[in-house]
């Protein structure tokens, strides 16, 4: 029976950001791209090695995979056993609502929602959330400053615009691990934080705050409970470090594959893995859905270094298609077969009474 309050996980909410997306997309590629570089895209495809082309494809799973491993073991650190394929299905949930909205604020709520369908309480599963977020941005720090450091002049060339984004996005990193492992590890910052969306409500609808407050308390003994826990085995959280490493760098190692599969043997890995670590932090930090636009655009400045311009075009819809479009598609299709599987077993149950 499906529990009290509980709603299902629509698609009716966020067609509007997938039109966006769609349109954003559309204009983006008629203002850079012209009719003739299109139609030279099939011959070039068919020239590509697909080997390597299978290996970004395979990269990007195992990039999914080290976030599953980080969020399964988490939960098994706090008593809750879920398989690698929910935990895996709650990553690419993930990705998909983050792709479809601003800033990627869709992707952990609905990971959440997730959970607690599967019988993880909300608190449980939004201290894991935070623990993860926290992981994910040191990992890009990390992983960006040792790759960049002696290329980044080479790779943002002489545009202030692309250093100002870049350190835009660094700074905002940095301020989300700081602020991430704050709340995790601050004994009191999370409750005051609830008291104040609370008394905001309460301006609005008293009988709306008490019911919203009733609620909040119950998670938040939850997240006290697991948050007290953790520091007293921050050790669980650093063995998961070089996990959240390499998770990142898998992402970033998509420029060496995709320039392999045009036979372009421009530089080392590092200094590719540079490449798109900065491509990513410079026009992918800004609240877009996705990046959208932006990183197409910018895309066709930032790597023109690396491919020749008749593969330059072909070089970007085939890197953002493996990176971005592909596992859009798929995470949409996990989450409607979700909600369908959901709905499917409700209704056997209500059948069954």
């Amino acid at each position: 029976m499906k529990p009290e309050g509980e709603k299902e996980y629509s698609f009716s909410g966020k067609r509007s950001n997938l039109l966006f997306i769609v349109l954003i997309i559309g204009l983006t590629l008629a203002y850079a791209i012209d009719f003739g570089e299109i139609k030279q895209l099939p011959s070039i495809y068919m020239r590509v090695n697909k080997i390597y082309v299978a290996a970004a494809m395979a990269t990007m799973l195992l990039f999914f995979c080290c976030q599953s491993i980080i969020v399964n073991r988490l939960l098994h650190a706090f008593g809750y056993a879920p398989t690698q394929r929910q935990t895996y299905r709650y990553t690419l949930i993930d990705y998909y609502f983050s792709s479809i909205t601003p800033g990627a604020s869709g992707g952990q709520p609905s990971e959440i929602f997730f959970m607690r369908r599967d019988g993880i309480p909300i608190g449980v599963s939004s201290l894991v959330m935070l623990i993860f977020n926290g992981l994910y941005h040191l990992g890009v720090i990390i992983v960006i400053a040792f790759s960049s450091f002696g290329y980044l002049h080479q790779i943002l060339g002489k545009q202030p615009l692309y250093y100002g984004l870049f350190m835009f996005g660094m700074a905002v990193q940095v301020l989300l691990v700081v602020a991430f492992f704050f709340l995790i590890f601050s004994k009191h910052m999370v409750f005051r934080l609830a008291g104040v969306v609370v008394a905001i409500i309460g301006h609005f609808s008293e009988k709306k705050a008490r019911s919203i407050e009733v609620k909040i308390k119950r998670v938040l003994q939850e997240y006290r409970t697991g948050a007290k826990w953790l520091r007293q085995n921050i050790g669980v959280v650093i063995r998961l470090i070089p996990v959240a490493v390499i998770h990142i760098f898998l992402y970033y190692t998509m420029t060496f594959w995709i320039s392999r599969a045009f036979g372009i043997h421009y530089g080392t890995l590092r200094e590719l893995v540079a490449y798109q670590g900065v491509f990513t932090m410079t026009f992918e930090s800004l609240p877009l859905p996705g990046g959208v636009g932006l990183a197409e655009a910018g895309f066709l400045r930032l790597f023109q270094p690396i491919y020749e311009p008749h593969f330059l075009t072909a070089a970007m819809l085939l890197t953002r298609g493996v990176t971005y479009y592909n596992f859009l598609i798929l995470g949409g299709m996990v989450t409607f077969y979700s909600n369908r599987k959901r709905r499917s077993l409700m209704e056997n149950s209500e059948n069954k009474r």
